[in-house]
């Protein structure tokens, strides 16, 4: 039997983590099999319509930029992220601390703001969001480069990392990253932050709030009684990785058996399959990630189809999670 990995902070997880926990990352050019939908939504819905512009702006000088402060905003950080990288300065990874890893962040943050990922009173965006992971019996603090959360609850509803390695790869970074594996990352910031908002959850069901809907129609009590122990047993959790400014989509079914095997450091009794979707970019520009304006488009297409993904809260399931709810071991539900 295989020596397990020591127990370790998701910034520090590695391959081995995968595999130890059976693990499988599974690439998909398929739009259908990875959301659902025959083709990918014509336009993204901006926050603002004059955001629209964002995708004709060549640059932070050009008149569509000069003439709307927020797309100026966003242009400067992708001209200051894109130069660093040309200038092969460019470092990434949690907790480096470096100016181009702060400048992502924040572009990343303005990005899901224009695109409506926030939701007034219901979700907003986190940078540097902090949570923590319980395995191998220990607590380690973790910090994604940024999150969306439940604007009350705070749960995490959608997990992004940073990372440095080749723009078109779905595997672990390396070289300039300082050999970080952001997929390996971004898989035990999910187990973390699956961990988080069930133990959110369990708080809620203990509430005298929620006691008190039974006096509502018993339909309804049971509706939000099933809801949770559905939310408490499977989740997807959706994550980004940003390879520069090239965001590859995960969509990572976390469940409470997969849970359980981490906060033990034992394997699992049945595999974890995650989906992983990258924007169909000519591999000529795909270094140039939303830096460069003919990419735009389509990247930005996959964002607003990936945001069906994204609970509006902590304790509702989105419809399009109703297309992948597994139905036997192995599809998610774990029985451990």
């Amino acid at each position: 039997m295989a020596t397990p990995p020591s127990p370790t902070s998701p910034t520090h997880w590695t391959q081995s983590h995968l595999r130890h926990f059976n693990i499988q990352i599974k690439p998909t050019t398929s739009i259908y099999e990875f959301f659902g939908l025959n083709s990918l939504p014509p336009n993204p819905s901006w926050s603002d319509p004059s955001y629209a512009s964002f995708i004709t702006a060549s640059s932070p000088s050009s008149p569509d930029a000069l003439a709307n402060l927020p797309i100026w905003r966003i242009l400067d950080l992708l001209q200051w992220i894109h130069s660093s990288n040309s200038g092969n300065t460019f470092t990434s990874g949690p907790g480096s601390g470096s100016e181009s890893e702060l400048l992502l962040v924040s572009f990343i943050h303005r990005l899901l703001e224009m695109l409506s990922y926030d939701l007034p009173e219901k979700r907003c965006i986190r940078m540097k969001h902090s949570l923590r992971l319980l395995m191998g019996g220990e607590y380690f603090e973790t910090e994604m480069s940024c999150a969306v959360v439940d604007a009350r609850l705070r749960g995490c509803l959608l997990a992004v990392v940073s990372d440095a390695a080749s723009p078109g790869s779905f595997g672990g970074s390396g070289g300039k990253g300082g050999g970080k594996d952001a997929v390996a990352h971004l898989v035990g910031e999910c187990v973390a932050a699956f961990q988080m908002n069930n133990s959110i959850r369990c708080d809620i069901l203990m509430k005298p709030r929620l006691q008190a809907a039974v006096s509502r129609p018993l339909s309804a009590h049971l509706s939000i009684i099933v809801l949770l122990f559905l939310f408490s047993e499977w989740q997807i959790i959706p994550g980004i990785i940003l390879r520069g400014t090239y965001p590859i989509f995960y969509r990572l079914p976390i469940t409470e058996g997969l849970s359980q095997a981490v906060a033990s450091n034992t394997p699992p009794h049945h595999p974890t399959t995650i989906l992983a979707y990258a924007p169909p970019i000519d591999p000529r520009y795909i270094s140039g990630g939303l830096w460069e304006q003919k990419n735009r488009q389509v990247i930005l297409q996959v964002f607003e189809a990936f945001k069906a993904f994204v609970p509006d809260t902590l304790c509702r399931i989105p419809p399009a999670w109703l297309r992948f709810i597994p139905q036997g071991p192995g599809e998610g539900v774990d029985e451990g």
